[in-house]
């Protein structure tokens, strides 16, 4: 009577006895959806009532109320919702989908009782299964692969062997990744999985994660540049893949490079590669990745390293021929370059202009020109920066599109060689991207060059400073 009136929550009162009366009588095979519906086949309609009952039950009722319905030989509108409802969360609750199958378990092997009709149950699993297989095959791929003697990470006196992995990838979905390694001095193992966007992205989590449970004090690296290509124009057998994998840990970065018949290995090569020479203290100089050509592409940059890898890039390129620099600051840029780092970063400026005869123009965009944002502009001013600013207080030619990207908008661009941009999440945060290639030099010249028609000369300098 409950069970057809909805009232789900009701069933916590049961005894235990009675809870394990319901798990003996269990059947899986509801979840094949092979029982005849009887009463309202509407079952969208009725789900939000179920939904609000559901989602204030925990893990034991969902295997309570999964024994209950397993009992019944049809079910209708309000079983099947609880039943969708159960299975849902058991995809994000693993203990409820391990205790259903222990139900499935105990039905396939114990129970002598339970007797279908008819076996036209067993032509619809049989068809159900073929069905699975087809998707599986259509929207899955898997690979295994053996230990590798040469994919092993070591820090200190300790070393982890990698003693395989396997790599689920579902199209336009995502990939999981699954590692397991092991001590062979103290026979200690340990699995690392993750499920991501992409393979790449998901193998450095899985390997990141590996690091951390290997040596626990290590902290976090994060990706920033990737290239994977074949040295053969199509996907002929024998060709050869490339990966080649930047990572930054701290403030340095390490680049990481492997080639291979099978791409999955490749990407893995790489970025053990990588971490490798991390774990080894071996970092790639900011200036030979410029001088090598390695970092070609555009390339996240997380945390404080931006700014200083920004600033070494500067001192390279400034050293062989001099040209001019650009750069928009928006957002809340007065607690910024009032901050350690800004100030830094502006001596840094400062530098530039005085011995390396760097011509820096600066634009800001403000939303009104409060007396702190005055004494920022004036500081730049004061330092020789050519300071333009774009107050919205000020200017009602902006149309409220172009407003609202132009104030999430910070980034440098010097000559046709470097692009520096912060990607703006929180007002303090410090990630962003650098990018040597034309084309994002030149898109951001030219939003450089329409912020300049909008913007007016800043001529004040610093009270403070004079």
């Amino acid at each position: 009577e409950q069970m057809q009136t909805g009232e789900f929550y009701e069933l916590k009162s049961l005894s235990v006895q009675r809870i394990n009366e319901l798990e003996i009588k269990a059947l899986r095979f509801i979840r094949s959806r092979y029982h005849e519906v009887i009463g309202d086949k509407n079952i969208e309609n009725n789900l939000q009532e179920i939904d609000d009952v559901h989602s204030s039950r925990d893990i034991a009722t969902d295997i309570m109320l999964y024994g209950e319905l397993a009992r019944y030989k049809s079910l209708n509108f309000y079983h099947l919702g609880c039943l969708k409802l159960i299975l849902q969360r058991s995809i994000s609750l693993p203990i409820i989908d391990f205790w259903i199958n222990e139900i499935d378990h105990f039905i396939a092997h114990e129970r002598t009782d339970l007797i279908y009709v008819d076996d036209s149950h067993k032509e619809f699993e049989q068809e159900q299964r073929i069905k699975l297989q087809k998707f599986l095959r259509e929207n899955y791929s898997c690979v295994d692969g053996e230990e590798e003697s040469e994919f092993n990470l070591v820090w200190k006196d300790q070393k982890w062997q990698l003693k395989n992995y396997r790599v689920c990838t579902e199209k336009k979905q995502g990939c999981q990744v699954e590692m397991t390694w092991f001590n062979d001095e103290s026979k200690a193992e340990f699995v690392e999985v993750f499920f991501g966007e992409g393979l790449i992205d998901a193998m450095c989590e899985v390997i990141n994660r590996s690091v951390k449970q290997a040596f626990k004090s290590i902290s976090k690296f994060f990706l920033c540049w990737t290239n994977l290509k074949s040295d053969k124009v199509s996907t002929e057998v024998g060709g050869t893949v490339n990966f080649s994998v930047i990572i930054q840990h701290k403030d340095n970065f390490y680049v990481g490079q492997y080639q291979d018949k099978d791409s999955t290995k490749a990407i893995l090569g790489g970025c053990i590669s990588a971490v490798k020479k991390m774990l080894e203290n071996n970092p790639t100089n900011i200036k030979n990745m410029v001088d090598e050509n390695i970092l070609p592409h555009k390339i996240k940059i997380s945390e404080k390293a931006r700014i200083s890898t920004t600033q070494e890039c500067l001192e390279v390129l400034v050293e062989s021929g001099r040209d001019e620099l650009y750069a928009v600051t928006s957002g809340e840029f007065v607690n910024w370059w009032n901050s350690k780092i800004g100030q830094d970063y502006l001596e840094f400026n400062q530098v530039l202009i005085r011995d390396k005869n760097v011509k820096i123009h600066r634009v800001f965009i403000c939303e009104n020109l409060s007396e702190e944002v005055k004494e920022v502009l004036s500081k730049q001013k004061e330092c020789n920066i050519d300071v333009h600013y774009i107050c919205r207080d000020d200017n009602n030619s902006i149309d409220k599109t172009r407003w609202e990207d132009w104030s999430k908008t910070n980034f440098l661009i010097y000559g046709e060689t470097l692009m520096a941009e912060k990607d703006i999440v929180l007002p303090m945060e410090e990630d962003g991207f650098i990018s040597f290639r034309y084309e994002d030099i030149h898109q951001k010249k030219q939003k450089f060059d329409e912020m300049l028609k909008y913007s007016q000369p800043w001529l004040t300098k610093s009270r403070v400073m004079t």
